[in-house]
């Protein structure tokens, strides 16, 4: 992850800055650190409402966390989104 937070550090105004925090969310979620996980989502979110990732990556966290309901809201979000491209 320390490659993830140096291109995000080094490179603020990347039009891929999105991305990058997705990336990291999925670290986080590979060790099982899912409020920074969901924190690297919902900053990813936040940059570029319209990347699908972050949204399956919530839909994963919350799906691992037994909350199913919001796992089916985070998957068809992120469908939907695919879907308009």
């Amino acid at each position: 992850m320390p490659l993830i937070d140096k291109a995000i550090r080094i490179s603020p105004n990347y039009p891929g800055h999105a991305v990058w925090l997705y990336l990291k969310s999925v670290a986080h979620l590979s060790k099982r650190d899912y409020r920074s996980a969901r924190e690297a989502c919902e900053a990813s979110i936040h940059l570029d409402p319209k990347l699908a990732p972050p949204y399956y990556a919530l839909a994963g966290l919350e799906a691992k966390t037994g909350n199913r309901e919001e796992a089916r809201k985070y998957k068809a979000l992120a469908t939907s989104l695919i879907e308009a491209d």
